[in-house]
């Protein structure tokens, strides 16, 4: 188990998620750009939450509407790697990508 937390007031942040273990991930941002990458061996589960200035932007044809700012995979839990995201901006583009 990894935890990984992101604090930012301006600018980008862009990460990639580990392909082995499970990994929680918390990004906060005030007014930034955020992609995310998820490798194609990676299960995800996504939770986005942002102001009206915030857009999210979905180009990873393996992630799942929940519902209104949760994505998830399929085969979550049978994944190599899992990753559990909470993403929090005020302001900015939210890229989950492959």
């Amino acid at each position: 188990f990894e935890q990984i937390n992101i604090r930012t007031l301006f600018g980008g942040v862009s990460l990639t998620c580990p392909r082995r273990g499970y990994t929680r991930i918390e990004v906060h941002t005030f007014i930034s750009p955020i992609t995310v990458v998820i490798p194609p061996e990676v299960g995800a589960r996504i939770t986005v939450r942002g102001g009206i200035l915030t857009l999210t932007n979905v180009t990873n044809p393996r992630l799942e509407t929940v519902r209104r700012g949760r994505y998830e995979t399929q085969g979550f839990d049978s994944s190599a790697g899992q990753v559990e995201i909470h993403i929090e901006a005020l302001a900015g583009e939210v890229t989950l990508a492959e």
